[in-house]
């Protein structure tokens, strides 16, 4: 069976090329915390940090904390430069420079937390079109060309210029490279 052509490589950058050391993520949390005068467990943390099915909200209500003052404080806390030191790069994440096809990156992150992630780990060579799904009228929406509401809408806009959409793993992926791997990522043909 002859290995899958594909005209570009759309790729996510958290959880899939990168991810924060959940010590930050914990950290980053409690001093939210502290200043808003709640407790915020590990699990509360996590749940806040990653999202999980949508559960945000729910833990912000169980801190009796208004959403916007939860988010305002998080993002006087969080440090972009703090969080890029703690990020690291999956090894297998090592095979995207040797795509044959033109790479772009998508993510939820805004651009002044993906800048500094991809400094410090020296890969925004690696892609052709980084792009972030900032809404318009946020700070770093005039830095992005592409919007998107998540990265898979993202991949099937891309797909939709020059091809469709399509789910695959690392594992194909690192097939297509004779690499072995097992993480998720996006791709379009």
């Amino acid at each position: 069976m002859a290995a899958p052509t594909y005209d570009f490589w759309l790729l996510d950058l958290d959880g899939t090329l990168v991810d924060v050391e959940p010590t930050y993520v914990h950290d980053v949390m409690g001093e939210v915390g502290d200043r808003l005068g709640v407790e915020i467990t590990d699990r509360q943390a996590e749940v806040l940090w990653h999202g999980y099915g949508g559960q945000r909200d729910r833990v912000i209500d169980g801190l009796s904390v208004d959403a916007a003052t939860f988010w305002a404080t998080f993002h006087e806390v969080e440090d972009p430069t703090k969080r890029s030191e703690s990020t690291f790069l999956f090894e297998d994440a090592g095979v995207v420079p040797d795509l044959d096809r033109p790479t772009g990156l998508v993510t939820h992150c805004q651009q002044y937390l993906t800048d500094p992630v991809l400094r410090h780990h020296d890969i925004a060579d690696w892609f052709e079109a980084p792009r972030t799904s900032a809404r318009p009228g946020t700070p770093d929406s005039t830095a992005s060309t592409f919007s998107a509401t998540t990265p898979t809408s993202a991949a099937l806009r891309c797909g939709a210029t020059g091809g469709y959409g399509r789910s695959t793993n690392w594992a194909e992926l690192s097939k297509d490279l004779g690499r072995p791997n097992a993480r998720s990522t996006l791709m379009a043909r």
